[in-house]
């Protein structure tokens, strides 16, 4: 009876899953309670079919526009001040705690914001935040430990600090990013490989620690200068191709600033101390 009642007010509001049959009754006429506490609230305070939880705040109500089945959870703020104000579809859930501001700075005057249906915005965003400016966390707990910063944008993730600034933070347990135009792309020449530290930060610079490299195509490098198109073994040259038609294999094998060509030296340190001379020939040490 009650899971019919619950479900049958749940396609009212565009949902259409079915109540799990092993929820307690007792849970699911608590939630009943609720939900028509919330509604109730909604009617009374803003004159609009939503569930309103308490202590809500919202602010420039005329230009607050929603769709049906909208909740706006406890203590959560919505400033609506802005050209457009902010526009939430169907089933929208602004989360306990979030706050939503179009205008957060007075040196710009917003332009509005919309959430499209069914988009949950996370519980106690930013809780902790008491300075800052265009700071974006969505998901629950986002930016959570986070108290003064500014530029920040945070997906279901925490701050590294509780202050911290032009950062942007996505996931906190994934083992796996997928990231559309980066897999499978060919990079042209010249261009820079981006790639991840320890910590998980983008970056430019190619630094991978790994156990194994199975390539099934072909491993690419310039012709060699002192700082490019090197192989080195714990920062030391290993093999190289210096000068003009040289090539050397072993650590400090040749040098960067052999002037002579076609000679080839292999082991360690073989013709390291050569600076000229062409067609040399050098085995072991």
């Amino acid at each position: 009876m009650l899971n019919a009642i619950y479900e049958s007010l749940l396609r009212s509001t565009g949902k259409f899953y079915k109540v799990d049959s092993r929820i307690p009754s007792r849970l699911l006429l608590g939630t009943l309670l609720q939900r028509l506490i919330m509604v109730s609230r909604g009617l009374l305070k803003i004159n609009r079919k939503v569930f309103l939880g308490r202590g809500v705040s919202i602010k420039n109500r005329s230009q607050l526009h929603m769709g049906a089945g909208c909740t706006i959870g406890n203590y959560a703020s919505v400033d609506c001040y802005g050209e457009n104000g902010v526009r939430l579809g169907n089933s929208v859930n602004i989360g306990a705690g979030t706050i939503i501001s179009v205008t957060s700075h007075m040196s710009k005057y917003g332009v509005g914001l919309e959430i499209g249906d069914n988009t949950g915005i996370g519980h106690k965003v930013f809780p902790l935040l008491t300075a800052g400016t265009f700071n974006i966390g969505i998901g629950s707990g986002a930016g959570g430990i986070l108290t003064t910063g500014s530029n920040n944008i945070y997906l279901a993730a925490n701050a590294a600090a509780s202050g911290e600034s032009a950062t942007i933070r996505i996931g906190a347990s994934q083992t796996a990013c997928y990231v559309q135009g980066i897999y499978g792309t060919s990079i042209a020449a010249g261009s820079n490989i981006v790639v991840s530290d320890s910590a998980g930060k983008l970056s430019t610079a190619l630094t991978i620690s790994v156990t194994d490299i199975v390539a099934s195509g072909n491993l690419e490098l310039v012709n060699s200068t002192s700082t490019t198109g090197n192989v080195l073994k714990d920062g030391n040259r290993f093999i190289h191709n210096s000068g003009t038609s040289n090539t050397f294999m072993g650590i400090n094998a040749g040098n960067f600033t052999l002037t002579g060509g076609n000679s080839v030296a292999v082991g360690t340190s073989a013709l390291t101390s050569v600076t000229s001379g062409s067609n040399c020939v050098a085995v072991g040490l």
